[in-house]
């Protein structure tokens, strides 16, 4: 799971403030409720109005709320705390423990009675995560002669394969690619779900797909070395006739800053524009000159930017690891994310003809628009949570136990 990612949910890094009532309830409108769920995810969004502009961003926050309400529509009280809690002690028994990270262990430890647990995976593997961002971070060193502390480290990664190896099934947010970075032994309890997209608000290209400009962007979250910003901005640093367009939280990393100050800040090609929502009138004008995107991340569930991306209706050219399966003949993989490949494959199609990019930009947009819909992460997930939960008898006695505090 990449956990440093939960810090920067919606784009932004803020303090996270405790809910007047903790742990959050959310009760099901069932009168005989099948049983309370213990949800270990976030908390503070489940508190928001739908129109909260903070659900605008990361689409994890809204996946959060969506799966608490699937929890509730299948006759279950919900209480959630937060994923990072260590210190929360069950003081009655639930009947289904949810977790995002690797608090099952614990959690499950306290109860008595016979309970579900279920494990939500947004990444790779922990152990592959972890290594491939320090072989990235070694590399970036090494050419830059400089020195930069990784941001996506998962911490426990031990506590994460534990979490697995005791969950009663998993859902992963992920392609087969990502699916293979888990050990063979446990693969098989785990279900792929589609990621869901930003909110678009209505941005997306439905024509010119192909601007005379030929801009490139890049849209990511934190992790300038993870996401692979320093190899595109070294060889957009070496290509002053290429346009990139830089939208993320990376200057905020000052060992990164320091390293790349001069093609972040000086160098006229390169524009840096700091966190932006999709639907934001700044974000807009980037997309209108742009045709193509790039993420060479080393590690990932699904990339919810990629698919943002590819439903905004640019050009996708990413890594393997971005858990994104690209329509046939549409679009391209970076293997390697080597800055020859990176510079090879962007001169590449930056000469293709516009009528081939518009046919394949089409196809993508569209597959993506469904792929990665609200509709179908709902639709998964709720048929993934229904089959776990379908052993849980439908009719109980509603609990009115007090709440841990």
């Amino acid at each position: 799971m990449n956990i440093p990612s939960l810090f920067f949910s919606g784009g932004r890094s803020r303090p996270v403030p405790t809910p007047p009532q903790y742990p959050v309830v959310l009760p099901t409108s069932h009168e005989s409720p099948r049983g309370t769920v213990l949800f270990s995810y976030m908390t503070e969004c489940l508190t928001y109005h739908d129109d909260d502009v903070r659900l605008k961003g990361h689409s994890n926050l809204w996946e959060c709320r969506t799966i608490v309400r699937i929890f509730n529509d299948l006759g279950f009280d919900v209480e959630a705390i937060r994923w990072d809690d260590r210190t929360f002690t069950p003081r009655k028994d639930y009947q289904v423990i949810f977790d995002i990270s690797s608090n099952l262990p614990r959690l499950s430890a306290h109860m008595e009675q016979k309970h579900l647990l279920l494990l939500h995976r947004t990444g790779s593997d922990a152990f592959f995560q972890n290594a491939a961002e320090i072989s990235r971070v070694k590399s970036m060193e090494a050419r830059r002669n400089a020195n930069y502390c990784p941001k996506r480290q998962v911490p426990f990664p031990d506590l994460e394969r534990l979490a697995l190896e005791k969950a009663s099934s998993a859902t992963l947010l992920g392609n087969e690619y990502i699916l293979q970075t888990y050990p063979a032994e446990l693969k098989q309890k785990i279900r792929l779900i589609p990621v869901s997209g930003s909110e678009l608000c209505k941005t997306e290209k439905k024509e010119c797909y192909v601007p005379s400009e030929r801009n490139i962007l890049c849209f990511c979250g934190n992790g300038g070395a993870h996401k692979g910003i320093d190899l595109l901005l070294e060889v957009f640093g070496a290509h002053p006739e290429w346009t990139l367009h830089i939208v993320g939280d990376v200057i905020k990393e000052p060992d990164f800053k320091r390293a790349y100050l001069k093609e972040l800040t000086s160098t006229t090609n390169i524009h840096y524009h700091g966190f932006l929502y999709p639907s934001d009138p700044e974000f807009q004008t980037i997309l209108s000159s742009c045709f193509a995107f790039i993420l060479p991340s080393c590690s990932e569930g699904t990339s919810a930017a990629a698919v943002t991306c590819m439903q905004l209706g640019l050009y996708p050219l990413i890594s393997r690891e971005t858990g994104v399966t690209l329509p046939k003949d549409c679009g391209r993989y970076l293997e390697t994310c080597s800055i020859e490949e990176i510079e090879t494959l962007v001169l590449e199609i930056l000469q293709y003809p516009a009528t081939q990019l518009e046919k394949e930009i089409s196809t993508v947009q569209r597959f993506a628009m469904d792929a990665f819909s609200r509709k179908a992460f709902h639709s998964a997930m709720f048929k993934a949570i229904e089959d776990a939960t379908k052993s849980i008898p439908m009719s109980r006695t509603k609990e009115t136990a007090p709440c841990a505090s």
